[in-house]
């Protein structure tokens, strides 16, 4: 076994049902560079907290440029002729600053407001009405930024994930490498709790305890849930929402 393997085996923190595997790391193509705003990485904004901005109250923007955004819990209302093209920002290229720029940032502003790299899906989703092509050139490298900047939330410092995310001669390992070895950990986590939740209701998802829950719907039929990932996803919620069911797996 390699030193990734080992470092992936023994260190990582336990999976989330609700990640999502990440796209191989690619450069993207210039298609996907046509209506974008490329600044280079020096001359960017370094991130500030706590940004003053004065919000335009809802009645003073037309209803037609009139865009909603959920920052967490708050509704943050904005004219959507604020929103800039997204830019051209490869946050791959320093792990350290990914982490965070996901939770406070500069690097967009909305009605000079800096806007968590996290939340940039709120104005740049074609749901959202406002870049309707923008999020087709971003959204892989941005869920790809998810999956590392959620994997560095576990550890209580940076020095905590590189001690984790380097080799023996304490060489970090680079964007794809970290990628590789989370989802490895993750399909392995996914895979040893589908199988508890096979063990727990004695090899029968369809157990009359397990109240329909590996059932989904497909049409007008039932079907029985067969991939780790979406098994461990409900036997996770079971456990959530059945207290009896996770009493009895700690006496097991």
């Amino acid at each position: 076994m390699d030193v990734k393997s080992l470092v992936c085996h023994s260190a990582l923190s336990p999976v989330h049902e609700n990640h999502i595997v990440p796209h191989q790391a690619q450069p993207m193509g210039p298609a996907a560079h046509t209506t974008t705003t490329v600044l280079p990485l020096s001359s960017q904004q370094v991130s500030s907290p706590h940004l003053d901005f004065h919000a335009i109250p809802q009645q003073f923007i037309p209803s037609a440029k009139l865009g909603i955004a959920l920052l967490g819990d708050e509704r943050f209302e904005y004219d959507k002729t604020w929103v800039p093209e997204p830019l051209t920002i490869h946050l791959s290229k320093d792990i350290d600053r990914l982490c965070k720029e996901w939770e406070s940032s500069n690097l967009l502003c909305v009605g000079g407001r800096g806007i968590p790299v996290k939340y940039w899906g709120e104005f740049y989703k074609r749901a959202k009405g406002v870049k309707t092509t923008a999020w087709d050139a971003l959204r892989v490298e941005w869920g790809n930024w998810k999956f590392i900047a959620k994997e560095c939330q576990h550890y209580p410092d940076t020095a905590s994930f590189w001690h984790v995310f380097s080799d023996k001669n304490g060489k970090r390992f680079s964007y794809q490498q970290i990628l590789n070895c989370i989802t490895e950990q993750w399909t392995s986590a996914a895979a040893q709790d589908a199988n508890n939740a096979c063990m727990f209701f004695g090899g029968d998802l369809n157990h009359p305890l397990a109240q329909g829950a590996f059932h989904h719907a497909k049409g007008s039929k039932m079907y029985l849930l067969s991939k780790d990932d979406a098994v461990a996803k409900k036997w996770h919620e079971l456990l959530t929402t059945q207290p009896d069911i996770l009493s009895a797996t700690q006496v097991l």
